[in-house]
């Protein structure tokens, strides 16, 4: 389990929390076999509005599936429950990044994106292999952020 500056809530097979004192870095763990329910009940229900209460701070959430990366959800409706989750989307979440997910899953997320997606909005999934490499991807955008724009002559 990770450390979390701040745990949030917790079921028996997921947790949320800020993992920095700042609260601008929003875990979900997966800690057991999940299915399409529990993903609505801890983004749609816990995650999303913890990030809306943040607003207009910007937010980074990142999901961990660790040992459980070669497992699907056990079961659930995926569409509708996808179709909940990009619709609860909060507008301050400026990156999501998935780690250790299967390529199922992550093809799932591409197209399930792409057909409930916002015309003109700015991709904002993310995949990584490890936590340090999510971490990274973080510290690069906030970085980027908090570099002044230049015109272009």
């Amino acid at each position: 389990m990770l450390l979390l500056a701040e745990p949030i809530w917790e079921s028996s097979n997921m947790r949320v929390g800020w993992y920095d004192a700042e609260q601008t870095i929003l875990v979900l763990e997966v800690l057991e076999r999940w299915t399409w329910g529990d993903a609505v009940q801890s983004i749609v229900h816990v995650m999303n509005p913890a990030i809306v209460r943040k607003a207009p701070q910007p937010v980074y959430s990142i999901f961990v599936h660790d040992r459980l990366a070669k497992f699907a959800p056990k079961g659930g409706n995926a569409l509708q429950a996808m179709r909940q989750i990009l619709q609860t989307d909060p507008p301050n979440e400026v990156l999501a990044i998935f780690v250790r997910q299967t390529d199922v899953i992550r093809n799932f997320v591409d197209v399930a994106i792409r057909i409930y997606r916002l015309t003109n909005k700015e991709p904002k999934h993310r995949f990584t292999n490890t936590l340090e490499e999510a971490l990274a991807i973080v510290a690069a955008h906030k970085n980027a952020a908090q570099q002044p724009k230049t015109a272009n002559p």
